[in-house]
Protein backbone atom coordinates (compact mmCIF):
# COMPACT_ATOMS: atom_id res chain seq x y z
CA UNK A 1 0.00 0.00 0.00
CA UNK A 2 2.96 2.20 0.17
CA UNK A 3 2.07 3.96 3.86
CA UNK A 4 4.84 4.03 6.68
CA UNK A 5 4.20 2.53 9.76
CA UNK A 6 3.27 6.16 11.25
CA UNK A 7 1.71 8.63 9.92
CA UNK A 8 1.22 11.70 11.26
CA UNK A 9 -1.51 14.22 10.72
CA UNK A 10 -0.98 18.23 11.94
CA UNK A 11 -4.16 20.18 12.94
CA UNK A 12 -4.04 23.67 13.78
CA UNK A 13 -6.72 24.17 16.25
CA UNK A 14 -5.21 27.09 18.02
CA UNK A 15 -1.80 28.86 17.34
CA UNK A 16 -0.30 25.57 18.80
CA UNK A 17 0.75 22.85 16.36
CA UNK A 18 -1.06 19.27 17.59
CA UNK A 19 0.29 16.30 16.11
CA UNK A 20 -2.36 13.14 15.69
CA UNK A 21 -0.19 9.65 15.09
CA UNK A 22 -2.62 6.78 12.84
CA UNK A 23 -2.37 3.44 11.75
CA UNK A 24 -1.64 2.90 8.33
CA UNK A 25 -5.40 1.16 8.55
CA UNK A 26 -6.88 3.73 9.81
CA UNK A 27 -5.37 5.95 7.41
CA UNK A 28 -6.52 3.76 4.43
CA UNK A 29 -10.07 3.69 6.25
CA UNK A 30 -10.19 7.93 6.24
CA UNK A 31 -8.85 8.16 2.73
CA UNK A 32 -11.78 5.81 1.73
CA UNK A 33 -14.39 7.51 3.40
CA UNK A 34 -13.17 10.70 1.47
CA UNK A 35 -13.86 9.44 -1.80
CA UNK A 36 -16.90 8.04 -0.70
CA UNK A 37 -18.16 11.17 1.15
CA UNK A 38 -17.81 13.20 -2.23
CA UNK A 39 -19.77 10.58 -4.29
CA UNK A 40 -23.24 11.65 -5.67
CA UNK A 41 -25.91 11.11 -3.56
CA UNK A 42 -27.40 8.36 -6.02
CA UNK A 43 -24.27 6.15 -5.29
CA UNK A 44 -24.71 2.88 -3.90
CA UNK A 45 -21.68 3.09 -1.79
CA UNK A 46 -22.54 6.18 -0.23
CA UNK A 47 -26.32 4.94 0.08
CA UNK A 48 -24.90 2.34 2.42
CA UNK A 49 -21.99 4.65 4.07
CA UNK A 50 -25.40 7.28 5.05
CA UNK A 51 -28.00 4.49 5.53
CA UNK A 52 -29.67 4.36 9.25
CA UNK A 53 -31.47 1.23 10.73
CA UNK A 54 -34.79 1.32 10.89
CA UNK A 55 -36.55 2.73 14.08
CA UNK A 56 -38.02 -0.40 15.33
CA UNK A 57 -34.32 -2.28 15.37
CA UNK A 58 -32.95 -4.03 17.96
CA UNK A 59 -29.65 -5.87 17.69
CA UNK A 60 -30.37 -10.03 19.09
CA UNK A 61 -29.33 -10.32 22.55
CA UNK A 62 -26.20 -12.39 23.34
CA UNK A 63 -22.77 -11.71 22.28
CA UNK A 64 -21.59 -10.96 18.88
CA UNK A 65 -19.77 -14.15 17.03
CA UNK A 66 -17.04 -11.67 15.09
CA UNK A 67 -16.67 -8.38 15.11
CA UNK A 68 -15.58 -5.91 12.65
CA UNK A 69 -12.05 -5.54 14.20
CA UNK A 70 -11.46 -9.66 14.30
CA UNK A 71 -12.38 -9.33 10.65
CA UNK A 72 -10.58 -6.09 9.83
CA UNK A 73 -7.09 -6.93 7.60
CA UNK A 74 -3.39 -6.63 9.92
Amino acid sequence: MGLSTKLSVTANYTKQSKHIHITPYVAWSLSLFGHIARLDDGADAKKILTALPPQDWKRPPGRPQITWMKNSPK
